[in-house]
């Protein structure tokens, strides 16, 4: 009876906690996912997009109650290759706000494997940033940029053609000139020989 009663009090404990850690971080961190063990959250004040690389940069908080700490980790989600990195993780006990940067951590990029807190921290970042419409906004951009090059490049490429073509046609008034000039010359000298 003692045993289910200990149980019972870290049960409740456990509960409350990540209830009050939920209601007192309430705007700024987005929940994501519970087990009966952990809390996983968003911190909604630093998450970053950036469309050219189609990357996520954000802090996630996982809250263990029964274990009296938490943690947050700096990490990177790559869309375009679907990939995620731990970039940093600091733990805290819940009475020490002195955090403790945990050794194990790699910065390199891991796939995102289907039906895991990775997948969710994926999809839940995207609502979040408005991944889907900025980068839609992003490649517009990039096209209309493209776009623009190519015809300012069509209009060099034609400015650059109507110039020889005036080059080529003063060329050939030139050359007609000179005949002109030349019949001339030798008109007046057959004439000039005749008288």
């Amino acid at each position: 009876m003692r045993k289910k009663s200990i149980l019972l009090f870290i049960i409740i404990f456990s509960l409350l906690s990540s209830i009050a850690f939920a209601e007192e971080n309430n705007s700024r961190w987005f929940w994501i996912n519970s087990t009966d063990t952990r809390t996983a959250y968003i911190d909604k004040e630093t998450i970053t997009y950036d469309p050219a690389k189609d990357m996520v940069d954000l802090w996630e908080i996982i809250n263990i109650p029964g274990e009296q700490k938490y943690i947050k980790i700096k990490v990177a989600i790559d869309y375009k290759r679907n990939m995620l990195a731990e970039k940093s993780t600091f733990i805290y006990n819940y009475n020490d706000d002195t955090p403790v940067q945990d050794p194990y951590i790699t910065t390199a990029f891991c796939p995102i494997i289907p039906d895991t807190i990775g997948e969710l921290l994926r999809d839940r970042a995207a609502e979040l940033t408005g991944r889907d419409e900025k980068l839609a906004e992003y490649n517009k951009q990039q096209q209309n940029i493209k776009e623009q090059k190519e015809k300012e490049k069509q209009e060099q490429a034609e400015q650059k053609e109507k110039a020889i073509e005036e080059q080529k046609k003063a060329h050939e008034e030139a050359i007609k000139k000179a005949e002109r000039k030349t019949n001339v010359n030798t008109a007046i000298g057959i004439l000039g020989s005749l008288f």
